[in-house]
């Protein structure tokens, strides 16, 4: 992990790398196909299960009406595609076991 606290793609490959003896040219290889498979099935429409982890659906959004809150003007929201994240209960159970934030 990077001195932000986020977990970057290359941290991945990195970890991917020492847990199975590879080059990392070999390692970021792998993590990439894993994030073109990802994509490439949520372009073709299908739901992405991931057990244990997530869940992500291609969603679609028909037209609709909404207001804007500042100005409370009427606006057309275009039909659109979009992504619904399901998380695993594994997922949601390790981040409710962290400490509040230290601020």
């Amino acid at each position: 992990m990077n001195e932000n606290n986020t977990l970057s793609k290359a941290d991945i490959a990195a970890t991917i790398q020492v847990a199975h003896g590879l080059t990392k040219i070999d390692a970021v290889n792998i993590v990439n196909t894993i994030g073109e498979s990802l994509l490439k099935a949520l372009e073709d429409g299908k739901t992405v299960d991931w057990y244990q982890l997530m869940k992500l659906k291609p969603e679609w959004k028909p037209a609709h009406k909404a207001h804007n809150p500042k100005t409370r003007e009427e606006i057309d929201v275009p039909a659109k595609w979009t992504v619904s994240v399901s998380l695993s209960k594994v997922v949601k159970e390790a981040v409710k076991q962290l400490p509040p934030p230290t601020t």
